[in-house]
């Protein structure tokens, strides 16, 4: 503009003298028309620079959003990859851990494989057993059967009743007779030793004296066993009976009396040694059979 305006004065300047009013005019208007185009292209001009700066502004904002869009993106993958590396390294625990119990599974098949078949070989030795068992219950019922009827021969053989004694431990007061006695015996013993020694001594003295020493001797013996009676009556068991089945009765030391049963238990037998003998019969009756 300051261009234009300068060669407009410097052309009337030059013509001022020569030129009409209305060359000037002329002149002037055309320049006006000149800068008036100047001026509307530079509008235009103005306008698009506006509308470029005003499309870099959209662009320099539509790439801010962007590089934010982008950076968030960037920060949303680097969490995602944060989380990838955990899944990553909890898919490598479970996959470990799904290999132990594929392992541990491959191992109870073969422990289950194992006792599936310890299990059939034990229902067939059950089976078996079972069956070995029934043939010995039934050889055990038979066996026993047989017994029953052996033992019931027997029993009826040896009688179903029968006579038993049993000879009882002296009491007290028999004991003290029985030493009484044994000592009287043996004092007696003793006397007719010493006077069987003394007549001997006295062999060479006169008859007269001799007599009536024995007279004596006789006298002392006869007078001292009677101080201590014997008792009345004694039961002994022979000691030649094997079967024991013989009892002796004595009665005042001379008259005796042999009793037969069919057994014989001496003092010292007990509650025991008589069931022995009787408890065939109980079993004869627990088997079913009179006895």
């Amino acid at each position: 503009m300051g261009v234009d305006s300068g060669g407009v004065g410097g052309g009337g300047g030059s013509g001022g003298a020569s030129s009409s009013p209305g060359q000037v005019e002329l002149r002037l208007r055309e320049q006006l028309k000149v800068a008036e185009g100047r001026i509307e292209e530079l509008r235009k001009m103005a306008e698009e620079s506006e509308k470029q700066l005003e499309a870099e502004k959209t662009e320099n904002s539509r790439r801010a959003k962007t590089n934010e869009a982008q950076a968030m993106k960037i920060a949303v993958l680097e969490v995602a990859n944060g989380d990838l590396a955990t899944v990553n390294t909890e898919k490598e625990a479970l996959v470990a851990a799904l290999a132990k119990q594929h392992a541990a599974l491959e191992d109870a098949a073969t422990d289950k494989a194992a006792a599936d078949h310890h299990a059939a070989t034990l229902t067939a030795t059950n089976l078996a057993q079972a069956a070995e068992l029934a043939l010995q219950k039934e050889a055990a019922s038979a066996a026993d059967e047989l017994r029953r009827q052996m033992h019931n021969t027997i029993q009826d053989l040896k009688g179903n009743i029968r006579v038993v004694c049993r000879v009882r431990p002296l009491l007290p007061h028999e004991e003290e007779a029985a030493t009484s006695a044994a000592v009287a015996a043996a004092a007696a013993a003793q006397a007719a030793a010493s006077s069987s020694i003394a007549r001997r001594a006295s062999m060479s003295s006169s008859s007269s004296f001799s007599s009536s020493s024995s007279s004596a001797a006789s006298s002392a013996l006869a007078s001292t066993p009677a101080s201590t009676p014997a008792p009345l009556v004694a039961l002994n068991v022979p000691v030649g009976d094997v079967e024991q089945k013989r009892v002796k009765v004595v009665h005042n030391e001379i008259a005796t009396h042999d009793f037969s049963f069919d057994r014989v238990f001496n003092q010292s037998a007990g509650q025991g040694d008589v069931f022995n003998e009787v408890g065939g019969l109980v079993q004869s009756v627990m088997d079913g059979f009179n006895a």
